[in-house]
């Protein structure tokens, strides 16, 4: 006996696309407790830098990329800065993100 499904997923497709937003809205809030913080440059600019409509998170200085690889973060500004911020937050924080995500797919089925 064989069964055949033939199901339309467009309406999950759209769910979950609509999920990336507040979902990569959460990630961004998270990691940014992590972010090394000297002037909030590094901080603030993942608002204007990232597409969080296609999922993307980007922290857009010149040292960014530096400064999330490499050295001994300073804590002098900010006392949970770490390298590496958005692993941490993965780490620390996931479940809260999933969350997000999970009410965004709900709301928009």
């Amino acid at each position: 006996m064989s069964i055949k499904f033939k199901g339309n997923f467009s309406r999950v497709d759209s769910a979950i696309k609509k999920a990336l937003n507040p979902a990569s809205v959460e990630f961004a809030k998270k990691a940014n407790k992590y972010v090394k913080k000297d002037t909030g440059a590094t901080e603030s600019s993942v608002w204007s830098a990232s597409n969080f409509d296609k999922g993307q998170v980007i922290w857009d200085t010149d040292y960014a990329a530096y400064a999330y690889y490499t050295g001994t973060p300073s804590r002098e500004h900010n006392p949970e800065a770490e390298q590496r911020w958005g692993e941490v937050a993965k780490t620390h924080d996931m479940q809260d993100i999933i969350r997000v995500a999970q009410n965004a797919i709900k709301e928009n089925l």
